[in-house]
């Protein structure tokens, strides 16, 4: 009651006992890897968007699958993942979603939705700013593909 929402852990597991090291420690390594679930039924993406969704975000978060309602966070998920899925789509659905719808819409089925009406809304004039913002885009983007070229 007294925390914030984003305070509040997602997962609590009960343990019989702490492993210990043998300094007497908790051996961090020893944990068992959290489960996460959903308060709701798995519900199977439909469409290809949403079938693309579903099968990044498994693939990122390391898990076997992802409904359309589960949430990203609370399937283990944070800022750095999402910045990794963000890459993703760009690479495999060839679409631009701005960093931060990923945050606003944190299921596949409401990102879906919204890259949905996103597509069928016409473009906006880019203005000088945006103008901008897309030419050091471009050039971050041309860097990173001759590092990845070198390495």
């Amino acid at each position: 009651e007294a925390l914030p929402d984003y305070m509040v852990p997602s997962v609590l597991m009960v343990l019989d006992a702490l492993p210990l090291n043998a300094n007497g420690k908790v051996d961090r390594k020893a944990l068992p890897a959290p489960e996460f679930t959903s308060d709701r039924a798995y519900e199977a993406p439909e469409g290809e968007v949403e079938q693309a969704l579903a099968a990044i975000w498994a693939e990122v978060l390391q898990v076997e699958k992802v409904g359309i309602h589960d949430n990203f966070f609370d399937l283990g998920g944070h800022s750095l993942l999402l910045v990794r899925v963000h890459r993703l789509l760009e690479d495999r659905l060839r679409t631009t979603v701005p960093l931060v719808h990923l945050f606003k819409y944190p299921t596949v089925d409401s990102l879906a939705r919204w890259m949905a009406r996103g597509a069928a809304a016409p473009a906006s004039s880019p203005t000088a700013g945006d103008d901008r913002a897309l030419r050091q885009r471009a050039a971050l983007l041309q860097r990173r593909q001759s590092a990845e070229r070198v390495n």
